[in-house]
């Protein structure tokens, strides 16, 4: 069996980690347990000092004619193969390295999908939608954001109805129902644990009235009302009454510098600024 390494967890750090071993001649396996890469940084449109797109802020390699690279581009590397919608079975020490088992759930959606979202117009089953969050909805079979990594559809088997609406009308017949899951075995020589975070659970801080009080928001909540591709298109709207506020007012150091988390979070005064 060909020999890489494997780097688990396809987030900003995940990615960042496959980019630099690919340009030393290393082969990787990028694993995601999602239908797309990305993390938490692919909630964040803009970011410090130039607006630029966070996943261009990761990788500003610049070509002969000043052009920047685009890191969804670059993650075509020849030496990356990215499995999303993968998780880690089994893992077992060899002499070289490890032997590891790579279980594979269905996505529904073949990578001939040409992203028409017609499928997505006719579905019928519409949820919450966790990445646009507060007040986004998505359906059954959906696209993440545009030109996100890779770039076609996915169904959430777990809220689809197996209707098939989608099937009549997708003009490439993308469309899977009856994928299953595969696994599939290798051999790396390294693994890199990059397993990202998750943002503080507020329903233990009630003071806060996070929960209770619809317009009380999270920053991310806040950085999807003022993102172009969020609910609102980007125009600034209260999740209560889709009014514009008047004044906004930023609680610092939610979840940290407090008895049970004495520490300081190292980010959240220049996360506000940078919204301010």
């Amino acid at each position: 069996m060909e020999s890489r390494c494997l780097v688990v967890g396809s987030g900003i750090s995940g990615i960042a980690a496959a980019l630099d071993l690919a340009e030393k001649g290393k082969k990787v396996l990028l694993l995601e347990k999602t239908p797309w890469i990305g993390g938490k940084l692919s909630q964040l449109d803009f970011q410090f000092p130039n607006d630029a797109c966070g996943m261009c802020q990761v990788y500003s390699l610049t070509s002969d004619d000043t052009v920047q690279f685009c890191l969804r581009r670059v993650l075509d590397h020849p030496f990356i193969e990215v499995l999303t919608l993968s998780d880690l079975k089994e893992l077992k020490k060899t002499k070289s390295g490890f032997e590891i088992i790579i279980e594979s759930k269905p996505r529904g959606v073949k990578q001939t999908c040409t992203s028409c979202h017609k499928c997505a117009e006719v579905c019928p089953v519409e949820v919450k939608d966790e990445f646009n969050v507060p007040t986004g909805k998505r359906k059954a079979i959906y696209i993440k954001y545009p030109l996100p990594y890779p770039d076609y559809y996915a169904i959430d088997f777990e809220k689809c109805t197996l209707c098939g609406e989608c099937t009549k009308v997708c003009p490439v017949d993308a469309i899977d129902l009856e994928q299953k899951p595969t696994t599939k075995k290798y051999n790396v020589e390294s693994i890199i644990w990059t397993a990202g975070f998750e943002e503080v659970d507020l329903s233990h801080l009630t003071e806060f009235g996070y929960g209770r009080f619809k317009n009380v928001i999270t920053g991310v909540e806040l950085e999807r009302l003022l993102s172009q591709f969020g609910p609102t298109l980007g125009s600034l709207k209260r999740p209560g009454d889709g009014k514009t506020p008047t004044t906004i007012a930023f609680i610092q150091c939610v979840g940290s510098r407090d008895v049970k988390n004495p520490f300081c979070s190292s980010f959240c005064c220049m996360y506000s600024l940078k919204e301010i």
